[in-house]
């Protein structure tokens, strides 16, 4: 029996937690590069898993490899041509969104809360409601917050003001000062 691209692809998945537990550096770099074949959602994971690593190039890796999915990402809801594109381009950004999300905890250092956020924010699609959600509910600094938004393209900026538009008035509130200053630069 002959396996397909999508069957290998799902094997790699399926064994990548084993063979990262095992791999020194050459073979953790191999597993991302490998990764970085697969669609964003599906290869976000393997990827992540490099931004844990004890080897430095291995986590420079990683962070390209998250780097070269937001902007395969942003590509893919820019450049759709029919609606099944647009609802893959939708469902990848929403799966590697969600998965980043999953990583952002408040006590992480602030450099790797930066990365992730600003990676959120420039990926398009659902990117922005994530970084949103991470902002509002784990009550990371007002500072950071506005670093963040201050240091992303003037879209992305926009894609967390939609965000922020949308929020309950109470939230809002909460926020508006930070707003006002990031729409002001």
């Amino acid at each position: 029996m002959e396996l397909n691209d999508k069957d290998n692809d799902e094997l790699f998945l399926l064994s990548f937690d084993h063979n990262w537990a095992e791999a020194k550096e050459k073979e953790q770099l191999l597993l991302i590069e490998r990764a970085l074949k697969l669609s964003p959602g599906n290869g976000i994971l393997p990827v992540l898993a490099g931004m844990s690593s004890l080897y430095f190039s291995v986590r420079n890796k990683a962070k390209q490899g998250i780097s070269y999915f937001k902007t395969k990402i942003f590509k893919l809801i820019e450049n759709y041509s029919s609606n099944e594109e647009l609802l893959y381009a939708l469902k990848e950004s929403a799966l590697f969104s969600a998965r980043i999300y999953n990583e952002l905890k408040p006590d992480m250092p602030v450099q790797d809360i930066r990365f992730f956020c600003e990676v959120l924010l420039e990926s398009g699609g659902r990117g922005p409601f994530y970084a949103w959600k991470f902002w509002q509910t784990e009550g990371i600094s007002r500072e950071t917050l506005k670093s963040i938004a201050l240091a992303v393209s003037e879209k992305a900026r926009l894609f967390l003001v939609d965000q922020y538009l949308k929020a309950k008035p109470f939230v809002r509130k909460k926020f508006a000062s930070e707003f006002i200053k990031i729409l002001q630069s």
